[in-house]
This record gives C-alpha cells, structure tokens and sequence, in this order.
C-alpha cells in the first residue's frame, strides 16, 4: 500500500513539474504562400516518463488550448487600410465562432522535440483561402466597376501586375486608387467564389512570374504604385492613365472581378 502511495505522489509531482511553464505562441502571415504559421514552444522539466509519453501530453495541452491560440494570433492580423481582425469581430461578434473554428483546419506540420530536449516545438499552418478569407467575404454578387466610354490606347491584358515600393503592408483586403482617389478595387468588386480560391490579390517578393502564369497569364499590364494610402499602409495608388487602361475594356475589368492581380513588394 505504501508503494502505490508512493507512486501517485512521484507521478502527481512529476506532472507537476512537467507543466511548471507555460508555452510560447509566435506567428507569422506568410503572404506569397498564403497560408499563417502558429509556432508553440512548450518547456518540460527533467521527468523519468518515456518521451513519446510526454510529447502526447503536451501535443493533447495545446490541442485543448488551439481555438484560443488561434484567436489570438489572428486578432492582430490586417484585413485592410483600417481594420484588424480585433476590429472586425469588436463590430461582427457572430463571427467569432467561425474564427475558433479554425482550429478543426489548422494543419499540424510538425512536433519535433527542441535540440537540447527541454521543450517541445509544434507548428501549425492556416490556409489564407478559403479558410481564413471566408469568415470575411460580403455575401453579395461581386460589385460592377463602370467601364469607360472615351477611347484610351490600351490592349486586352491576362492580368495585373503592380509594383509596389516602400512601406508597404500585405493584407487581406486592399484597395487600390487611382492619383484622384477614384476607387478601382476594393473585396467587394472581385467575386466572392475567386476569393476563397485565390484571394483578392497575390503577393510576391518574386520578379520571375513563370510561377504566377495561372494568375496573370502571359500577357499581363505591369505598372509602378505611384504611392500608398490608409492607416496601416495597405492601399495602393496608380496613376489615371493606367487606371483608364483598365476600366475602358470590359475584358480588362474582368481581370478585378477574377482576382487577376499580383502585386510585387
């Protein structure tokens, strides 16, 4: 009887210990691979159970834990010149539920046990599209930009590429100006169906487009920014001369509405 006293004590302490710190949370918005990586770094202490033991343990701790994890990392993230996630969910509380989701499709990539074999690191990954971008899509048919009617030299284009120097910040909704602050696109021009598929726009630190063929195709409309707008620097301004490229051709129209844009940063 005094064995097993002694057992449960040894194990209830060395649990104890096993769980004396608390884990760290990092994550990053990997924009040209659209996707979110949520590293976790959990501690152990020194303890006698087998590791596999341990590793299971703590891989069950956070995955009790993943839809707050999840909830914080997201809250920080930009949605567009304005507005976080935080923002977002402050004004849509219903939509809160659809973010802890999230967690039944986070991807868990790895749990590998640190070098030193003090903690256990995990990480998991969040698709962009249709995971994360459709808690935010308008439920509407896309809107329709007005085409044009004065003649502009232009050309039917396979998409858009646009470069965007200084400090620029990815998010999931941009918007982009021409230099009168006339609006060209913004989420609620591009087809709701195309965003989950592939975003509003790409982002690539890339100038070799071979990669983007399928978004932008062979024959695409490369222009500069011409500078940024918004609070967190998200919205791109173009010139009009470029912007009338744009909207003078049906066909090139159709480029925002499918989501045919690259910017380069």
């Amino acid at each position: 009887m005094f064995r097993k006293i002694v057992i449960v004590i040894f194990f209830i302490c060395s649990t104890f210990s096993l769980f004396s710190e608390e884990y760290t949370v990092t994550s990053k918005v990997i924009w040209p691979e659209d996707k979110i990586i949520i590293n976790i770094v959990y501690p152990f202490h020194v303890t006698e159970r087998p590791l596999p033991a341990v590793k299971k343990q703590l891989e069950e701790r956070i995955s009790e834990n993943l839809r707050e994890i999840i909830f914080n990392e997201l809250s920080g993230m930009i949605l567009d010149s304005h507005t976080s996630i935080k923002d977002f969910l402050k004004e849509n509380t219903s939509a809160i539920p659809m973010v802890f989701s999230l967690a039944d499709k986070a991807v868990r990539e790895s749990s590998l046990f640190s070098r030193d074999m003090k903690s256990l690191e995990i990480k998991y990954t969040i698709s962009l599209y249709p995971d994360v971008a459709e808690i935010f899509l308008p439920h509407a048919p896309h809107e329709e930009l007005e085409k044009i009617l004065k003649f502009v030299p232009s050309t039917d284009f396979t998409g858009i590429v646009i470069y965007v120097r200084g400090n620029f910040t990815p998010s999931m909704f941009p918007r982009i100006y021409d230099q009168r602050m006339n609006l060209i696109m913004d989420r609620f021009h591009v087809d709701p169906e195309k965003i989950k598929q592939w975003g509003t726009v790409r982002y690539s630190r890339d100038l070799d487009f071979s990669k983007e063929i399928d978004r932008i195709g062979l024959n695409p409309l490369k222009l500069a920014a011409r500078g940024l707008f918004g609070i967190n620097n998200t919205d791109i301004i173009i010139s009009p001369i470029e912007a009338e490229k744009i909207l003078s051709r049906e066909s090139n129209i159709n480029l925002i509405y499918q989501g045919r844009i690259l910017i380069v940063y």
